[in-house]
């Protein structure tokens, strides 16, 4: 998964909890852009949220060890 995949993949997440808790949520898409969400409140006003996401490599309980690894 690419790095813009992870952070997209981020943003649908973070979506995702603030609907479930009643927030209304929207996500903004687009190349350069400088929010990701944005949340209405109940005093009709309006908050942005920048989301980063990460991704790194894990190896599974299951797997062995390479010898070069440590």
């Amino acid at each position: 998964m690419g790095r813009y995949d992870t952070n997209l993949a981020a943003e649908f997440y973070v979506l995702s909890c603030l609907q479930r808790i009643g927030l209304t949520a929207n996500l903004t898409l687009g190349n350069k852009k400088g929010v990701d969400l944005v949340v209405v409140r109940d005093a009709g006003d309006a908050v942005t949220v920048e989301v980063k996401g990460g991704a790194k490599k894990i190896r599974l309980a299951s797997q062995q060890p390479r010898h070069n690894e440590a």
